[in-house]
């Protein structure tokens, strides 16, 4: 039995797998393997929804809110008091708010990895890898 990945990802990789980016929809349908388990971000699926709506995409929202809900290997983590304080650390090194959330959550799920099609707003931040690829 092959070991399952656990990573963690940004908005920028949920919108890629919307909109049809090859990269994130070859690491998405290794999700739907089950190869990996995802850690999605609150925060994360807010400016995902945002960001559709604003477009005018939002019949993405419910299609993949409906992938979300099925698959058991996806879990959309809050922001509690304990993700808040670490993600605090992470802005004081000089990360924005949504990566600080991305890096708290990574850290403190011991996640493999970040999946990002924006990798360069962790870049010499973390010690945690950020992907776009397998």
């Amino acid at each position: 039995m092959s070991k399952i990945t656990k990573m963690t990802c940004d908005s920028s990789f949920l919108l890629g797998v919307a909109r049809g980016n090859k990269k994130a929809a070859s690491i998405w349908s290794r999700i739907k393997e089950g190869s990996i388990k995802l850690f999605i971000p609150s925060i994360s699926f807010v400016k995902f929804c945002s960001e559709l709506l604003k477009n005018a995409e939002e019949h993405y929202m419910d299609v993949f809110l409906a992938a979300i809900r099925a698959m058991l290997n996806i879990k959309v983590i809050p922001i509690d008091l304990g993700v808040a304080i670490e993600a605090g650390h992470f802005m004081q090194r000089g990360l924005e708010f949504e990566a600080a959330i991305v890096g708290a959550i990574a850290s403190m799920y011991k996640v493999d990895g970040i999946i990002s099609i924006n990798k360069q707003y962790y870049t010499n931040k973390l010690s945690i890898p950020v992907i776009d690829e397998l």
